[in-house]
């Protein structure tokens, strides 16, 4: 590989590497179901945690739907266990949300 391309891709990765490390929690790998509350009479939206630090998720959505900037995150279908988020960005269908009042989820056990 060219010197120059070798350099420029491992730029790249470092750059990318310590956007990640801004992060103020260390975030945590997990897989499971979620359901994100959107208020009123929508139905809620089936999702999967995909990690997870003190204040705030990943999640990733089935499908392209649109969701409020805050809504209720909850851990089981029958609305048991949650939290209230705030949006903080969105890629397609991967969302990224900070937990409001310092609340903080656990993964089902």
């Amino acid at each position: 590989m060219n010197v120059a391309i070798r350099k420029t891709i491992m730029g790249r990765f470092s750059q990318n590497q310590a956007s990640l490390e801004r992060r103020r929690d260390r975030r945590h790998e997990v897989a499971f179901p979620a359901w994100i509350d959107r208020g009123g009479l929508l139905p809620p939206v089936a999702c999967q945690v995909k990690d997870l630090s003190i204040s705030g998720a990943r999640i990733e959505l089935a499908d392209d739907v649109s969701l409020p900037a805050r809504f209720t995150l909850w851990l089981t279908r029958e609305a048991e266990s949650g939290c209230q988020c705030q949006m903080q960005w969105r890629q397609a269908q991967a969302v990224g949300v900070r937990f409001l009042n310092g609340g903080t989820i656990k993964a089902p056990a």
